[in-house]
């Protein structure tokens, strides 16, 4: 298996079920989502609900995957598989929805998340501290509006400062979720159990983007990583 193929399993160990609306589907397919972006979304969905996959010509897409409930096979790749799963990639473009299924785990309850609308996105990730888990992390989602000087020449990413960002704790195994956000661009703010200041990575870039209907699923946040 490739590192790719061992990351996307891993994901899928701790990832929650999630309904997907693809384009020309009659109905949502049940699966879990282990990446999203602006190009691609990673799914792990069952065997049983793959009713077709063969193989083309094509570099970026060489699969084409006919789902449970669509009219026509979709352009995709395979990624992994084992015996009860298919993990494949998918085009954005492909997806018309990404939501929340109704019955949550435990740990999405512990970490206080709701039902998401289809114009809002979500922020998941988990917090860790040289790979052990922390958890009870406060973890604050702060969105990033672009500001120009004054002649318009350069910009910079500023925060936007309200009395109560959006938050979320983590559970016993690290993991946090972050519903009813608005689509666009997000630094992420955190504070252990026990200490009163918050802290967040000294680079500019944001730490996700969320987009309506998606879920970002981030990388660990290792807080043994400094700076932040």
């Amino acid at each position: 298996m490739t590192a790719f193929g061992a990351t996307v399993l891993a994901f899928a160990l701790a990832a929650a079920p999630d309904s997907i609306l693809f384009r020309g589907a009659e109905s949502p397919v049940s699966g879990t989502v282990l990446e999203s972006g602006r190009d691609a979304v990673v799914v792990r969905v069952a065997r049983s609900d793959v009713e077709s996959a063969e193989r083309v010509e094509d570099a970026a897409w060489p699969d084409r995957v006919k789902l449970a409930a669509m009219s026509e096979p979709a352009a995709a790749a395979v990624v992994a598989e084992d015996a009860l799963s298919l993990t494949i990639r998918f085009p954005s473009a492909a997806i018309v929805r990404i939501e929340r299924e109704a019955v949550e785990t435990p740990a999405a309850l512990m970490a206080g998340a709701s039902a998401t609308a289809p114009e809002e996105g979500s922020i998941a990730g988990r917090v860790v501290r040289k790979g052990a888990p922390i958890a009870r992390c406060r973890v604050r989602a702060i969105r990033l509006v672009e500001e120009k000087d004054v002649l318009g020449l350069t910009s910079r990413l500023r925060p936007v400062r309200t009395e109560s960002p959006p938050e979320a704790s983590t559970c016993e195994d690290g993991t946090f979720r972050i519903d009813g956000l608005e689509p666009g661009l997000y630094k992420l703010y955190l504070c252990p159990e026990g200490e009163e200041t918050w802290i967040r990575r000294l680079r500019e870039a944001p730490d996700a983007e969320v987009k309506k209907g998606f879920v970002a699923r981030l990388k660990d946040v290792d807080l043994s990583r400094r700076p932040l």
